[in-house]
């Protein structure tokens, strides 16, 4: 709201308490890094189900599947949504 013009009708949304600004960048950052925790997680769980079995790498699979679905969550509905605006 900082490249606003003065007077904007849309002023109202503006959040003006940056301990809010803080803690949203905080629950960010601590969200990256379940994601990527997750992703190294489900791609070691695939290689090494790469050399059991089929069946230990497509439950491995369901690993990823998870990551790669926070990862989707906090890019389109977080930053593409509520980012935006």
């Amino acid at each position: 709201m900082d490249s606003t013009f003065p007077g904007n009708c849309g002023m109202w949304r503006a959040v003006r308490a940056p301990w809010v600004h803080v803690a949203f960048y905080l629950v960010i950052i601590g969200w990256e890094i379940v994601n990527a925790v997750l992703r190294w997680w489900g791609s070691v769980a695939q290689l090494r189900g790469l050399r059991k079995s089929e069946a230990e790498f497509r439950q491995a699979k369901q690993i990823g599947v998870v990551a790669l679905t926070t990862g989707t969550l906090q890019w389109f509905p977080a930053f593409l949504r509520i980012g935006a605006e």
